[in-house]
């Protein structure tokens, strides 16, 4: 059975990513991010964070960015996760 289709269960799915090699999580990773980002960039135009999160976690796989880019990356993203809970927060 193809762990990654439609009828795969939740577990099966994680076993099968739990044997990909770190680097290709991040990676996959990213590309599922990156399909959000045209929603996030029509909201929030001027709000580079997650292109510049995903991008450095790109560029850090490559060895093209250092862990310090990495956590400076992070950061800026775990901020926007926070101001959206605010937000939801605020709302309910």
């Amino acid at each position: 059975m193809d762990p990654f289709t439609e009828n795969a269960t939740r577990e099966t799915n994680q076993k099968a990513l739990e044997s990909l090699p770190t680097k290709q999580i991040a990676l996959f990773a990213c590309d599922v991010a990156r399909l959000t980002l045209p929603l996030f960039e029509q909201q929030f135009p001027e709000d580079k964070r997650p292109r510049t999160a995903i991008e450095t976690t790109e560029l850090f796989v490559y060895g093209k960015a250092t862990l310090e880019h990495l956590e400076k990356a992070r950061n800026a993203a775990r901020s926007i996760v926070d101001a959206a809970r605010s937000i939801v927060d605020a709302a309910t």
